[in-house]
């Protein structure tokens, strides 16, 4: 809906794993794109406080939106109603 651009597929694969933080071969499974997209674009949503990161496990780096973003925030609300609209859920 929003777009094919990797940081697009970035933060749709962050959406989906709001409960545990991931790695970068995770995000890029996925998101459906290549290891080396991630790299080319996590840095700037990370300075953009779009994503943070979060620990280390194992020597990788984690990463997960940053909630406290307001761009994240409205995304999720936004994701959450389209959900509610696609499955008929009324609140």
């Amino acid at each position: 809906m929003l777009g094919d651009h990797p940081k697009v597929k970035i933060i749709a694969a962050l959406l989906s794993e709001t409960e545990r933080d991931v790695n970068k071969s995770d995000i890029a499974r996925l998101a459906g794109i290549s290891r080396s997209a991630v790299y080319a674009h996590l840095d700037e949503l990370i300075s953009r406080e779009i994503v943070s990161k979060t620990r280390e496990n194992s020597g990788n780096q984690m990463y997960q939106l940053n909630f406290s973003a307001t761009e994240v925030e409205l995304l999720a609300q936004l994701e959450d109603e389209i959900l509610k609209r696609e499955l008929g859920v009324d609140e």
